[in-house]
């Protein structure tokens, strides 16, 4: 059993750098919104989605597969590495001939990396490290993209992402030397591998896919106006995160952190209620070009209360390794998103896509209750 103390400061480092990260982060984009009109803004998210869900295709679900696996002292880490920049590479040439842009395909390759490198370190609990990687990651995006941006535009700041994945690659041949490949402990987890990867490519296509159908259907403009109030809705969503990292390796090893999960719904609709208040105040200060994102950042906030419950009951269902309701979870976030953005956004405009992401969390929270209520 995890003594309370060593409980508390881990929870405390993961807490501190996931907060300063997507703090650090989150300032950058809304800063890249107030430097770019809402075309580019809106051009550099799509972007960036493409590389993400390109990316997840070849990361094999590595963000959950290798926290459950290594937190098990099962030594795959070298075997899933060398796999999975394998098809990084293919998923980097074989995009690069889809769209013709070599930034992107180099932030596959990138991303690809730093997936691994970071949820090798979640699995096997080296809370310090995690922490110290990840801020220092998001400090030198920061630096690189806004330097890269002056220098190449928009693609810069693509290029940004990629120079600050480069310090992930000293954990990848520190870990290859250590343990040796072995392909057999691949086969013998190839089922939760498989089954997790099509549950994690599907959570990520659920992720991105509102940018990329916003963008062919309603242009770059109404994206830009949209990923405002996306990029607050994610910004906000730093506790719950927070503890779906902290529980799922922890769940994965038989420990239950109920005390914790209480307190993120708690916190949750605390947020929910200070966003709904306080942006209709802030953003005419500090974004009065999007002025009509407020009604969009209002109703998003409302998706923290539905997600934090499921990332909850995720991480439960991961640490047995139960991925199928994961799974179909996802493919519900995914479809109903897709669909309310086209139907909603063409008739209710901004405040239509708005809802149409929580409508998606809260029908996957239903089906998950649902189902761990069946169970139970």
């Amino acid at each position: 059993m995890v003594k309370i103390k060593e409980l508390k400061s881990n929870f405390s480092i993961l807490g501190f750098s996931n907060i300063l990260s997507y703090g650090i982060s989150g300032i950058f984009w809304l800063y890249l919104a107030s430097i770019l009109t809402k075309e580019d803004y809106g051009e550099v998210g799509f972007l960036i989605s493409i590389g993400a869900t390109a990316s997840a295709f070849a990361a094999l679900g590595s963000s959950n597969s290798l926290v459950v696996l290594r937190a098990k002292n099962i030594q795959i880490q070298s075997t899933f590495f060398i796999i999975v920049i394998l098809l990084s590479l293919v998923a980097s040439i074989a995009t690069y001939f889809i769209i013709g842009n070599y930034a992107i395909s180099l932030y596959i390759i990138g991303g690809a990396i730093f997936s691994l490198s970071i949820y090798n370190l979640l699995g096997s609990k080296s809370y310090q490290k995690f922490a110290k990687y990840l801020v220092l990651q998001r400090i030198l995006l920061v630096i690189f993209a806004i330097t890269l941006y002056q220098i190449l535009g928009i693609e810069g700041i693509i290029l940004g992402y990629v120079a600050s994945f480069v310090i992930f690659i000293k954990i990848i041949f520190k870990e290859m030397r250590c343990c040796k490949i072995d392909f057999s402990l691949f086969r013998n987890n190839f089922g939760f591998i498989i089954k997790n990867y099509i549950s994690i490519l599907v959570k990520v296509i659920s992720a991105n896919i509102d940018k990329l159908i916003i963008f062919p259907i309603f242009g770059a403009t109404f994206l830009g106006t949209y990923l405002l109030a996306f990029q607050i809705f994610t910004l906000i969503m730093v506790i719950p995160t927070i503890t779906y990292q902290y529980i799922l390796p922890q769940e994965a090893s038989g420990n239950k952190n109920s005390r914790i999960k209480k307190y993120t719904i708690i916190a949750s609709i605390l947020i929910v209620i200070l966003t709904v208040i306080i942006s209709p105040i802030l953003i005419p200060i500090t974004h009065p070009n999007y002025i009509e994102s407020i009604p969009a950042i209002q109703i998003m906030s409302i998706a923290i209360i539905p997600n934090a419950i499921s990332l909850i009951w995720i991480s439960e269902l991961l640490g047995k390794k139960e991925t199928k309701t994961v799974l179909i979870g996802s493919l519900i976030t995914s479809g109903v998103l897709s669909l309310g953005i086209i139907i909603l956004g063409k008739e209710f405009q901004i405040m239509g896509a708005a809802f149409s992401l929580v409508l998606a969390r809260s029908l996957e929270m239903a089906y998950i209750g649902v189902v761990k209520y069946r169970n139970r």
